[in-house]
């Protein structure tokens, strides 16, 4: 690793959104400016974690990279960009006074 940057080391298994917050609270408190997220004991990664980590590296402040990643790990994070870059929702048309009481 190099000294320039900062690792954080994850858990087996993530699968909560809250978790991939917490993640980047962490991350954003570090004084380095690169991050390094290590994957290597990642066993599960649901979709929902893995699209709130990329939002949340999208609009950090700091560079992040991963290492380790496994194959399986991979294909989530690449389904969860292609749902996230496909998925677009127009709330322009929805009116509070159509919903039931």
């Amino acid at each position: 690793m190099n000294a320039s940057k900062s690792k954080f080391l994850l858990e087996e298994n993530l699968s909560l959104r809250a978790e991939a917050d917490s993640l980047f609270r962490k991350i954003e408190k570090s004084t380095r400016k690169n991050v390094e997220v290590d994957f290597r004991n990642v066993k599960f990664v649901s979709r929902s974690f893995a699209h709130q980590y990329l939002l949340r590296k999208e609009s950090s402040k700091k560079n992040v990279s991963e290492i380790n990643m496994s194959s399986q790990t991979r294909k989530i994070f690449k389904i969860a960009r292609k749902k996230s870059d496909s998925v677009r929702f127009d709330y322009s048309e929805w009116k509070v006074s159509s919903l039931p009481a």
